[in-house]
């Protein structure tokens, strides 16, 4: 049975992963390759750190770049930080 984004923010409070089949199909995870001056290859800037991703939400269109240690602790703190989701794709 598909969660709801409360539910998985509640799982998430909770110490759970969001890996429902839903999470994952509408949160679509990408990691962004940035060379040695924190450039994409669209250059834009984004600086030198940790891994950084972009972060989908297939239905509204909406996109969100994080840094992360993994596509899956990427999902988890976008779903987690609604209120940082900014432009379309």
């Amino acid at each position: 049975m598909a969660k709801s984004i409360a539910e998985i923010l509640a799982l998430i409070k909770a110490g759970k992963e969001p890996t429902s089949r839903r999470a994952i199909k509408q949160y679509e995870v990408k990691l962004v390759r940035l060379d040695r001056g924190g450039y994409d290859r669209h250059g834009r800037y984004f600086g030198v750190g940790g891994k950084l991703y972009q972060v989908f939400d297939n239905d509204s269109g909406r996109s969100l770049h994080v840094r992360a240690s993994s596509a899956k602790k990427a999902r988890e703190l976008a779903i987690a930080n609604p209120q940082h989701w900014g432009g379309w794709r």
